[in-house]
């Protein structure tokens, strides 16, 4: 019978994963119904008093046929697992102990959309997971410029969480590469407790969304859970590449797809034109990749003609989302007594990621301070992660903090200097001490087909910038300039 039940379900999924729900369902509840049954018929001619006896039989014949059938088919089966996947729409898949669904509920409206009419109770786990996402990838939600899923299990043992992620793992590239498209797949195990059920039930998501968002939050603490819980899967995915880190006990596989975005070069040539400005007539330019108010953007930052410019740009439209310009104060009114100190900043930043400053190179530690406000800005590295740190200079509490995890010149391609050579060589070549530079930017970056270290500092109301050959130590590019009051 063993046999006889897999072949019948295996020709199931055939049919099912072609796109014909509602036959899968009919035909799976048919093989339920059916299995077993036994069907007797009744002469005509029989007494009144054997009727009833008769009837009497059949009642408890199908009270028993009741109980056998909840029984064998689970309908108060106790789920051993439960897996969550998330695109945008949501969907929680009970298992029980044979790996068979219990059911899959829909966790929000653009999941009801994608389950449908379909039944998945009785099916394997890896035949619901296959039918959800080739719905998902007909109706559009999975697709070239949206392709992140994220796969949540919660087990009783981890040993069954890594199984059964595993196994989901690969039928989700199987089914994706089917279709065409390279997943990004985001993994982990989800310990359930009472806030992370309230977060799912108030914004109808899954319980493994919330508890990814919440992990995002604890690198980037500059975001609110509201601000990324309208996000999609993808967006989340790329956040998570461009702006901080894999979190802990999440497995990421893939490349998330920057498809829908526009570039950031498109980005900044946008910001100049809502400003007026050409990039010649700019200095300090800077773009990043961010998100706000459940949208992803990019910052676009520069200095012109005294003033400050800050944009967002929508980074699917192009559209200006946000625009800030305000005058440069060349005398603050706040004071450096109303301030905390450099080094204690410094101290503020470390203890926030839990380091030392024996472990860091610091990059940058920058004031800025007008009528209104003053932050230290703060960057700095270790071998496998950068950071980026604001800190309110008058209470020294922490505004912002990005982190993100970034590979070696060794990783990168073979042996290259390290960044504290790079400085060393630039402040040789401008005949200054170590001592007597303040160091606002040491960065590897990839520029016309080899790897250069960015070096830029200040002294003695001078700027120097460097470019140098991260492989040889040649310098090939240096400038000196006076700081404009």
């Amino acid at each position: 019978m063993k046999r006889n039940d897999d072949f019948i379900q295996e020709k199931v999924k055939k049919v099912f994963t072609a796109d014909v729900p509602d036959v899968y369902a009919s035909v799976l509840s048919d093989v339920k119904n059916q299995k077993g049954q036994v069907r007797t018929m009744k002469s005509k001619s029989t007494s009144r008093k054997t009727g009833l006896i008769a009837a009497m039989a059949v009642c408890l014949v199908a009270v028993f046929a009741l109980v056998l059938g909840i029984t064998m088919f689970g309908g108060e089966s106790k789920a051993s697992a439960i897996v969550s996947l998330d695109v945008n729409p949501s969907v929680q898949i009970e298992v029980d102990e044979d790996g068979k669904v219990i059911k899959a509920l829909a966790m929000n409206d653009d999941a009801a959309e994608i389950i449908g009419t379909m039944d998945l109770s009785g099916s394997t786990l890896e035949v619901a997971v296959n039918a959800i996402v080739g719905a998902m990838v007909r109706a559009g939600k999975l697709s070239e410029i949206q392709n992140s899923i994220l796969l949540s299990v919660n087990a009783k043992n981890a040993e069954l969480e890594k199984q059964i992620s595993d196994r989901l793992t690969a039928e989700v590239n199987k089914a994706m590469q089917e279709s065409g498209l390279g997943a990004a797949i985001l993994s982990q195990s989800v310990t359930g407790n009472k806030e992370l059920a309230a977060l799912a039930e108030k914004y109808g998501i899954t319980e493994g969304k919330a508890q990814l968002i919440k992990k995002i939050l604890g690198l980037a603490p500059q975001y609110t859970f509201e601000s990324l819980v309208g996000l999609t899967v993808n967006e989340l995915n790329v956040i998570i590449n461009s702006k901080v880190s894999v979190p802990d006990g999440v497995t990421s596989t893939g490349t998330a797809s920057t498809g829908a975005y526009i570039t950031a070069e498109e980005a900044k040539r946008k910001a100049l034109e809502f400003a007026g400005k050409t990039e010649v007539e700019v200095f300090d330019l800077e773009v990043e990749f961010d998100a706000d108010d459940g949208i992803i953007v990019y910052e676009v930052e520069f200095d012109a003609d005294g003033k400050e410019y800050e944009y967002e740009i929508n980074a699917k439209t192009g559209e200006k989302v946000k625009e800030k310009i305000k005058v440069k104060q060349a005398s603050p009114v706040v004071t450096p007594d109303n301030l905390i100190s450099r080094d204690e900043a410094k101290r503020i930043a470390l203890a926030k990621v839990g380091l030392t400053e024996e472990q860091v190179t610091f990059t940058k530690i920058k004031l800025d301070a007008d009528d209104d406000e003053a932050e230290y800005e703060i960057k700095f590295f270790t071998a496998t992660e950068k950071f980026e740190i604001e800190i309110d200079a008058k209470t020294g509490s922490v505004l912002k903090v990005e982190r993100k995890a970034v590979k070696t010149p060794q990783e990168e391609q073979g042996d290259h200097i390290t960044a504290n050579r790079a400085q060393e060589i630039a402040i040789e070549h401008a005949n200054l001490a170590a001592s007597d530079v303040v160091m606002e930017k040491i960065e590897l970056d990839y520029d016309d087909g080899i790897y250069v270290y960015e070096v830029e500092f200040v002294s003695g109301g001078y700027e120097y910038e460097y470019k140098i050959d991260a492989k040889t130590g040649e310098i090939l590019e240096s400038e000196k300039e006076p700081i404009e009051d």
